[in-house]
């Protein structure tokens, strides 16, 4: 039997830690280029499984804030909206699932990265977030490079200007 979402995320609170397939973030990605790599590592992970990014925890102290005022809070449509606008080889996306769940009176969203058969997944063209702009008009946000491999290992994804080492890439 599946074990409940919530009873889940309480343990991975936990544990004070972060692993191949679970991540936590205080809040929403304000870059979605950062939202699209996160994901797209996640989605490689070698853990074989389901991968969870939890948004409305601190990753180092693991105490809950919860996303119910988060101005980047974003739905699960934005969210594939998003994944559609990028530039996957093959149009083959990372598939997501958002629930939200409630714990210590906090909504927190768990953005479910969905264990598939179609890694890896990498970008054909290079994807950077047209809205984040300097005070010029020019694109300030970070790139997720084409042809690179993302993947998490541990508690560490691939760096965004890298490529994941070889013996991570299946």
């Amino acid at each position: 039997m599946e074990e409940n979402l919530s009873t889940l995320v309480e343990k991975l609170i936990q544990s004070c830690r972060e692993d191949d397939w679970w991540d936590f973030k205080r809040e929403h990605h304000h870059d979605k280029a950062e939202l699209v790599h996160d994901i797209t590592c996640m989605a490689n992970s070698r853990a074989n499984r389901d991968a969870y990014i939890i948004l409305g925890v601190e990753n180092k102290t693991f105490s809950i804030y919860g996303v119910e005022k988060d101005t980047n809070r974003r739905d699960q449509q934005k969210i594939v909206d998003i994944l559609k606008g990028v530039s996957y080889a093959g149009s083959v996306r990372p598939r997501i699932e958002l629930r939200n769940i409630m714990l210590e009176q906090h909504e927190i969203d768990v953005l479910v990265v969905k264990n598939t058969n179609d890694v890896p997944y990498y970008l054909e063209k290079q994807y950077q977030d047209s809205q984040l702009k300097d005070s010029d008009g020019k694109k300030t946000g970070r790139i997720v490079r084409p042809f690179h491999i993302y993947t998490r290992v541990v508690d560490t994804n691939t760096p965004i200007d890298r490529n994941a080492d070889l013996n991570d890439v299946e």
